[in-house]
């Protein structure tokens, strides 16, 4: 029940519109519902809870580039002008996850993840070690957006202590942990360049920020004119994880 519940919170935060609010909410629903009823879908229930945690974000991610290319395709064949506006995007992106919901909630699949294992139980073997690679991006968001010098080396040896436990020694990070270890570290690590100033940092950045400009304000995407852009701006265009 958290699809339709969290699809209800959506809109309401839509409608509302409180500021905060409804940046988190909808962040939340677009990077993990769509992917959890995918990953409900393909029937993938034996598996920990981290690897449910991690393909749902991974699918999400996925979900919503190519549910976007196809809702852009499909209204402009309709005759509309802005198909990637928010009441066309939230409209097929929560249809399409409810549909899923909905085939799964017929199918009866009501067992959780895990091969006979209590969620409760499985995180109660790397409590220790999930916190604090729950804590990194978050000590390292702190410190670059504060520019706090000993908190950015303080997660600079996190990240030094933990690839060492790695090599070491199995049983203190254990292997089932090491794909929500690169996916903390990597978090992490991204985070540094965006933060370190309030300005889009680095020709690509803005190259890749200018081409998606240009879609949000016409509120749909289609090849750039040659004669007016770069070759840079034409191949940044062309990526949806950018437009």
């Amino acid at each position: 029940m958290i699809i339709p519940i969290m699809t209800f919170f959506m809109y309401s935060a839509l409608l509302l519109n409180i500021p905060l609010l409804r940046d988190i909410i909808i962040f939340i629903y677009i990077s993990f519902i769509p992917g959890f009823a995918l990953l409900k879908f393909l029937k993938l229930n034996k598996i920990s809870f981290l690897d449910a945690f991690l393909f749902s974000v991974g699918l999400s991610l996925a979900f919503s580039m190519f549910m976007s290319l196809l809702v852009n395709e499909l209204y402009v064949i309709l005759g509309l002008s802005q198909p990637l506006s928010v009441i066309p995007l939230t409209v097929a992106i929560s249809a399409f996850t409810l549909a899923i919901f909905l085939i799964d909630y017929k199918r009866n699949l009501s067992e959780t993840f895990g091969s006979g294992v209590s969620l409760a139980g499985e995180l109660k073997d790397i409590f220790p070690i999930s916190i604090i690679l729950v804590l990194l991006p978050i000590l390292s968001v702190l410190g670059f957006l504060y520019f706090n010098v000993f908190i950015i080396m303080l997660s600079y040896a996190i990240i030094a202590v933990l690839c060492v436990m790695t090599v070491v020694s199995k049983r203190l990070i254990p292997e089932r942990l090491f794909p929500f270890l690169i996916f903390s570290i990597s978090i992490a690590l991204v985070c540094q360049v965006p933060l370190t100033s309030k300005h889009i940092i680095g020709p690509d950045a803005n190259v890749e920020y200018y081409v998606f400009r240009l879609t949000q304000i016409n509120g749909h995407w289609g090849l750039l004119n040659a004669k007016v852009n770069s070759l840079q701006a034409l191949n940044y265009s062309s990526m949806l994880s950018i437009t």
